[in-house]
């Protein structure tokens, strides 16, 4: 068995890399990390920069179990910083990069002619592009989730402090895994669930506001994007 390979950066992503694998009655993303000669084919994961929550934590119940499902809408960091517009450029690469794959397997989905895709990267009327990501949980109700504060130090994640941790205009990078690629009623799309997240304490939350704003020249984006997979990629 290969070994499982770290996620990789979102503007480092080879879209081409990115395929299709039929799981169940619907099918997933998965990624080769290996070369032309020598494949390895493993789930899709991608690494973040900073990403920023306007609304905080959404929940609802779940149809399936007793325990409620989470999610959080976040927004890539809106400055002209290099590392932003990369990321922002790739998620938009990535969104036309899974329409594509969709359509070539819309036989496997089982996909009519009029189908309609649901874009993983949203308008959100006055706000940046917002992707939703899911808080996976198992059958007994435990996060998935790993969680590191500022410091790297593990917080354990509950429904007690879930939205106190994801409040509104909380800032994180996160690794993310494509869960699954949806079907229903003439639609389709995907689920994103987090694996891990590096939050950003709050006096680098009130720094990204103002850069946000255009009111100071240095922003957070200037810390090396790549520590995310330094940081929390821990075992």
């Amino acid at each position: 068995m290969s070994t499982q390979k770290p996620s990789v950066l979102i503007k480092d992503i080879d879209m081409n890399k990115i395929t299709y694998l039929k799981a169940g009655k619907g099918g997933k993303l998965v990624y080769n990390y290996g070369t032309e000669n020598d494949e390895n084919i493993q789930e899709f994961k991608f690494s973040t920069n900073t990403m920023y929550s306007p609304f905080g934590i959404n929940e609802n119940q779940s149809k399936f179990s007793p325990h409620l499902e989470y999610s959080i809408s976040a927004s890539v960091n809106a400055s002209e910083m290099d590392n932003a517009v990369a990321t922002r450029e790739s998620l938009e690469l990535l969104d036309r990069r899974i329409e594509d794959i969709i359509k070539e397997k819309s036989g496997s989905l089982n996909l009519q002619d009029d189908y309609v895709y649901f874009s993983f990267y949203k308008n959100s009327g006055n706000y940046p592009k917002l992707i939703k990501f899911s808080f996976p949980r198992d059958t007994h109700g435990n996060f998935k989730t790993t969680v590191f504060d500022n410091d790297k130090k593990k917080i354990p994640l509950s429904d007690s402090n879930i939205s106190d941790i994801f409040k509104k205009g909380s800032l994180f990078k996160i690794s993310v895994i494509n869960k699954k690629i949806w079907t229903y009623n003439g639609k389709v799309g995907t689920i994103w669930d987090i694996d891990q997240v590096k939050l950003i304490k709050n006096d680098d939350a009130n720094q990204q506001r103002k850069n946000d704003n255009g009111n100071d020249d240095v922003s957070i984006e200037e810390t090396n994007p790549t520590q995310i997979n330094s940081c929390i990629m821990l075992d």
